[in-house]
């Protein structure tokens, strides 16, 4: 996002270019519903379009409104989020959970979120529900070119880098430190079952859901099982923020000032997070982006984690597996989203598959 109004760049990732929706009916089908929310007659949505580096998950629509208060022409800027309906790659919409989670986050002041403000049920207004956050001004490490290649991350010294890095692990411990008592909304279930455990059955359904029409993955399956025989006792258990990682954490400066991108919230446990971070940082180093100097190394971060959350990440491995098989559903949906929308397959999706299965094979005992 550019450091002015928080808009990613213009260029974009092939994956946004899916969503293709008309912006001047999408200007005036907003317009009507800010200004009844908003009681503002004199509104005026000035500024409207797609926030191309969000990817495939959500479609976001970046919007400038204006209108007059007790005389005083005023304007803000505000982000829409919509379900993607049929570009979904989860087998269930996770939409209206990140909206309480960051309504309670925001609300409580734990974690830094976008003020989330109105939700939006009827899916006829814009073809799918969505709701509408208070745009933020800062940035995120850049998607194009990588941030591990080029753009203002590389241009900070090892110790800058290093800094940012260490701000960043200690927002993720400050998530997992979160109390959960007014979150218990999140849990997918009443069944008594650990919340960890429904996260594993959640996350699984959706491996399923995602390659039904696909050929077996035998080395992910062995990774399946590999869970289900070999469940942790008792691992840390609380709020786990989903796609945890840097790319989704928004910065001022060297500190970071908000968290992104909620759509796999859950309780369950914070370890999934770590694991989803060190999973992530493998694969880029996989596919030729090696982690600039000054980042910590996995076992700093590991070291840092534990400090600040007082929990042992002795269970890290299982968490890393059980990243490496969801990441394999996701990466599946995504091949046949863009084999069907594009006719090919681009990017590091074309070559995802056997990158996990490989990283798979280094975590499971006597690969």
């Amino acid at each position: 996002m550019n450091e002015q109004a928080g808009i990613p760049g213009a260029s974009g990732s092939v994956i946004g270019g899916l969503f293709q929706r008309d912006m001047e009916a999408t200007r005036r089908i907003l317009r009507g519903w800010f200004s009844e929310r908003m009681n503002a007659r004199t509104l005026e949505v000035t500024t409207i379009g797609p926030m191309r580096e969000a990817g495939l998950s959500h479609e976001l629509l970046s919007l400038e409104i204006a209108w007059d208060e007790s005389g005083t022409r005023r304007s803000a800027g505000f982000v829409v989020r919509l379900d993607p309906v049929e570009y979904r790659k989860r087998h269930t919409s996770n939409l209206r959970r990140e909206f309480e989670v960051q309504s309670v986050l925001h609300r409580r002041g734990d974690v830094p979120v976008p003020e989330v403000c109105w939700y939006e049920s009827d899916a006829q207004l814009l073809g799918a529900e969505f709701y509408a956050m208070k745009r933020l001004a800062g940035r995120t490490l850049p998607e194009t070119p990588p941030w591990q290649l080029g753009g203002w991350f590389i241009e900070l010294d090892a110790a800058g880098r290093r800094a940012l890095w260490r701000n960043a692990v200690s927002m993720l411990a400050r998530i997992h430190r979160t109390p959960v008592a007014a979150l218990t909304s999140l849990r997918r279930e009443d069944s008594g079952e650990a919340d960890f455990l429904q996260q594993l059955r959640h996350w699984h359904a959706s491996y399923r859901w995602a390659t039904t029409a696909q050929s077996p993955n035998p080395s992910i399956d062995a990774g399946w099982r590999w869970l289900y025989d070999n469940v942790p006792p008792d691992p840390p258990q609380g709020l786990a923020w989903g796609d945890a990682h840097p790319r989704n954490l928004m910065f001022q400066g060297l500190e970071c000032s908000a968290v992104l991108d909620w759509e796999d919230v859950a309780l369950g446990s914070p370890l999934s997070d770590l694991a989803r971070w060190l999973h992530t940082d493998r694969l880029q180093q996989a596919w030729g982006r090696p982690l600039p100097e000054g980042v910590p190394s996995p076992a700093e971060l590991i070291e840092q984690w534990e400090s600040e959350t007082g929990w042992s990440a002795a269970d890290l491995r299982w968490f890393e597996v059980l990243n490496c098989c969801f990441a394999a559903g996701t990466l599946a949906r995504s091949r046949q989203l863009q084999q069907q929308m594009l006719g090919k397959v681009v990017g590091v999706d074309a070559r995802g598959a056997d990158t996990v299965s490989l990283v798979l094979g280094q975590l499971l005992p006597g690969s």
